[in-house]
């Protein structure tokens, strides 16, 4: 399979032929210019998917990013929760949900990457090198609180795997120089370990554990099960409800299975 003219691997050709037949729209690609600040991106309509691949990523670093977004493409077909701004928010609440919304699905999109036999070490050593700039820079420099809120969610994303040694030791820089963040990193990175991040609604409860620790409910809404949850207290109900919540994400693709390509192997 050749893709803006770049011949995928036999891994990643079998990673798209699993996940192709669960899209619940068609796909297309194109090319980010040289200048764009990510290294692809995905977006979507009623009828289609659009990857798009920044036009310096070649080699071998083109499967992991082609596969990285088609897989976010497979994320949204399965209903996984999206965390949204409300009408009229600053600046600073769109890039925090942007930024929280990438990272805990990136955390799913890197071991299905790994498990697939996908090289993605290339993304991860990209991360940590941020992450350890962060650090080099100072971290104790990082003074207001909208700065500190970004760096926690980034370190989730940024030192995920990482080795231990090279984690530990950035992350003791980190309780040093601000507790506060680290306090925060520790306690979302709980919640990742005790919800998990491979399915959607581990990631729906993720999510919705950052939101209401930051406070940021009457910033933002989560869309989940064709749902808004908009408040602490309809999260809340949620979590009281697992089982009810989980047989309503089932509702939701029994309804809509005619929507969707391999709708056996999605209830399957």
């Amino acid at each position: 399979m050749v893709i803006l003219g770049h011949l995928l691997s036999d891994n990643a050709v079998e990673f798209i032929n699993r996940y192709e037949k669960q899209l619940d729209r068609k796909w297309r690609y194109d090319r980010l210019p040289y200048d764009a600040p990510s290294l692809g991106d995905l977006s979507y309509d009623d009828n289609n998917y659009v990857i798009k691949i920044k036009k310096s990523v070649t080699g071998d670093h083109f499967d992991a990013v082609f596969c990285h977004e088609f897989y976010h493409a497979f994320q949204i077909s399965r209903g996984y929760p999206t965390v949204m701004p409300n009408n009229g928010e600053s600046s600073e609440v769109i890039e925090y949900v942007n930024r929280l919304n990438a990272t805990v699905l990136d955390l799913a999109a890197d071991d299905v990457l790994k498990k697939h036999n996908v090289d993605n070490s290339f993304v991860v050593a990209q991360r940590f090198r941020q992450a350890k700039e962060q650090s080099r820079r100072g971290f104790s420099r990082t003074n207001a609180q909208y700065a500190k809120d970004l760096l926690a969610i980034d370190l989730i994303i940024n030192l995920h795997g990482v080795a231990m040694t090279q984690k530990n030791a950035l992350l003791q820089e980190l309780k040093k120089a601000l507790p506060g963040v680290y306090d925060m990193y520790s306690a979302f990175m709980e919640k990742v370990e005790e919800y998990g991040f491979g399915t959607a609604e581990g990631c729906f409860k993720i999510l919705g554990y950052v939101i209401s620790y930051v406070s940021i409910w009457e910033h933002c809404h989560i869309l989940y099960c064709g749902n808004q949850i908009c408040n602490l207290q309809q999260f809340q109900d949620s979590l009281a409800r697992d089982r009810k919540v989980e047989n309503k994400l089932v509702d939701y693709f029994v309804d809509h299975r005619d929507n969707y390509i391999g709708a056996d192997s999605i209830m399957g």
